[in-house]
């Protein structure tokens, strides 16, 4: 059985052989003429990249994964959101009463703020007004 220590350790030469294969693919994407082959290169080349950072991350959390935390450094969980989620705008406006809302007869339950709606509205009440 490897430890931790050893794993990690493999984790870092596994990053550092994928950092030597994307000099390797940069190398020949710069000498590459066609378009396609370069996207295909840059695609891999971002791939291994990603590799890379998850690689170098897996074995620091396993070089570290017995040491104490600092002190003062707590993590803290996010609190689930309770309840019902918060109202969001939409295309008739924040609070405008959407078609449903009108065929039913009901109003919204707050007054419009935004939305091409209740520009509509504003605009043909003050026609409305004119006359």
């Amino acid at each position: 059985m490897c430890s931790l220590k050893e794993l990690s350790e493999e984790y870092l030469h596994n990053a550092s052989v994928m950092e030597a294969r994307i000099q390797q693919l940069e190398a020949q994407a710069s000498r590459t003429i066609s378009l396609e082959v370069r996207r295909k290169l840059r695609r891999r080349i971002n791939t291994l990249h990603v590799m890379v950072c998850e690689s170098r991350q897996t074995a620091f959390h396993l070089e570290h994964y017995y040491d104490k935390p600092e002190e003062g450094a707590v993590y803290v969980k996010p609190k689930p959101q309770r309840g019902r989620p918060k109202k969001k705008f939409s295309r008739y406006g924040y609070g405008t009463a959407t078609p449903a809302l009108v065929m039913h007869g009901r109003n919204a339950d707050k007054p419009t703020v935004s939305g091409i709606r209740s520009e509509l509205s504003r605009r043909n009440a003050t026609k409305g007004n004119r006359s």
